[in-house]
């Protein structure tokens, strides 16, 4: 028995795993329940879920699975996989719409590849314009880097990913012994990768170059990183830390890191050393050393919750103006509802704005233009809190700090719930001056014109397993997803036959001992 193409999923399966998936398979498969209730696939190497089992499975041997928790034991629907995540009050699930692609206007949709991490997925997808699936990469590690929830394109067929990243991936402890940042190539082998190799209290091993103060103790990475024209890669990393002159309590703070090639740190910055410059009111500074972070939902101590970084290109704002030229860093914290600017040279703080018009963001970019991109989520966030019950994309002149474009709603006949994500998101300008976003809580991609209308639109049916509430859930979830030129990517055509029994080529990373989930 087997399915080809997009839409091909097992999905109601009776059997001893009692498997139900919206999780499309686009690869020749044959599958077997076996009398232990796992479900063996014959062929190559793919991921499903059911109310019962996680698992994975490589040419019908088992990579490990696990019992989940969906909070809704002897159910075999697909509403059972979403638990009480509903987004509607009828209780219906995202996985009761349609999903796959779901519009595309071709005369007005912008041509590309979309490269998509389901989040808690052990596998970073790439679609082409129509939703079909060309390539996959696995990139699940190990048991403490055991998904990733964000990967970025770097060319050459090649994808940055940081493992573990969200979730109960990465511990104090386990972070400065665990890679923090892999590359891998377009048949799943690890090309270069950065971990720290110093002692706890100079854990990158260069106290004399960065002026490493013991006292920082360092998470990992988390939410961003990028690749550099010059072959550096810079990361958004976390620390715990005590500062008396924020808070008396322990602090999840935030700092960045370049490393050369060689894994040589070259320059980090750290987000406490410029507390001051940030431009917070008395009021603010009350509630942060009362309880940071604490209000927004997140852990006591996330004070800024910065998530993401971005190195400024040349723009002819930067070359008029020294606070936005070409190498400086743009950033983004979620719970001061600010974007702002860091000074490469002098490392401080340059520019801020939002705090009066931003409510949680989580992506932000500088265009052409030098306008500025901004997927402003809203829900709850700032000191003092600031709440709105919608997402939008805003577009910013930085010079003047006026906003010049908004993009809010879009009613679809079978997607009841308003455009509204209370974390994660993307928000990025395409070639024609289309906008590509998407609902990240609910695995809803688009593209938008100016005017605000939608000529592409993608939901998400690849399901991930991510800890929520102290047990294991199935999510639909996406962190961030990219639109990608058609020539940055290598001629798929020329890789393995989807038809063909010829066996893929091993991950460098599946070749690592297996683990259980």
């Amino acid at each position: 028995m087997g399915n080809r193409g997009r839409g091909a999923c097992l999905d109601g399966l009776e059997g001893n795993a009692n498997i139900v998936t919206a999780t499309p398979l686009p690869i020749e498969h044959q599958f077997t329940t076996t009398p232990d209730g796992f479900v063996r696939l014959v062929g190559r190497l793919t991921a499903f879920a059911s109310n019962t089992i996680m698992a994975l499975i490589e040419n019908g041997a088992s990579l490990g699975s696990r019992q989940l928790d969906v909070g809704n034991s002897g159910r075999n629907d697909k509403e059972s996989l979403m638990g009480s995540r509903q987004t509607s009050a009828t209780t219906r699930s995202v996985l009761s719409w349609p999903t796959g692609l779901t519009v595309h206007d071709r005369g007005r949709a912008s041509p590309g590849y979309t490269l998509l991490t389901p989040f808690g997925s052990p596998i970073v997808y790439l679609l082409d314009a129509g939703g079909e699936v060309l390539h996959m990469w696995f990139v699940s590690t190990g048991p403490a880097q055991r998904m990733t929830v964000h990967a970025k394109y770097v060319g050459g067929g090649h994808i940055l990913f940081a493992p573990g990243h969200g979730g109960e991936g990465w511990t104090r402890e386990e972070s400065p012994a665990g890679d923090w940042l892999y590359e891998m190539d377009w048949h799943g082998n690890v090309v270069w990768s950065y971990a720290p190799g110093g002692p706890p209290e100079d854990p990158h091993g260069l106290r004399s170059i960065l002026g490493w103060d013991p006292r920082y103790k360092p998470w990992g990475p988390h939410h961003d990183f990028q690749r550099l024209p010059n072959g550096n890669t810079i990361l958004l990393c976390g620390e715990a830390l005590t500062d008396a002159d924020i808070s008396d309590h322990e602090l999840r703070s935030d700092y960045f890191l370049e490393v050369a090639p060689d894994g040589t740190p070259v320059w980090v910055w750290h987000s406490d050393q410029h507390y001051g410059e940030f431009g917070f009111g008395e009021e603010a500074r009350r509630l942060i050393r009362q309880a940071p972070g604490l209000h927004m939902g997140l852990g006591l101590g996330d004070y800024l919750h910065t998530n993401t970084l971005e190195v400024l290109p040349d723009t002819p704002l930067g070359r008029r103006d020294p606070r936005f030229r070409a190498t400086n860093i743009l950033s983004c914290q979620r719970n001061t509802n600010t974007i702002f600017v860091v000074d490469r040279e002098s490392s401080r703080v340059v520019w801020t704005w939002g705090r009066e018009e931003l409510v949680g963001p989580h992506h932000q970019t500088m265009l052409d233009d030098s306008h500025i991109l901004v997927y402003d989520n809203g829900g709850l966030a700032g000191y003092p809190r600031r709440a709105r019950p919608y997402t939008r994309l805003v577009e910013l002149d930085p010079e003047s700090g006026k906003i010049v474009w908004t993009y809010r709603d879009h009613h679809r006949s079978f997607y009841h719930q308003r455009f509204f994500s209370m974390s994660w998101g993307t928000a990025q300008r395409l070639p024609n001056g289309n906008t590509f976003s998407l609902d990240a809580n609910l695995g809803r991609l688009f593209e938008v014109t100016p005017d605000g209308e939608i000529v592409w639109e993608y939901v998400n049916g690849f399901l991930g397993s991510v800890v929520r509430g102290g047990g294991q859930k199935i999510d639909n979830g996406i962190y961030r997803a990219y639109r990608l030129p058609y020539d940055s990517v290598p001629d798929f055509s020329r890789d393995f036959d989807f038809r063909s029994d010829e066996p893929p080529k091993e991950s460098t990373l599946l070749s690592q001992p297996r683990f259980d989930y």
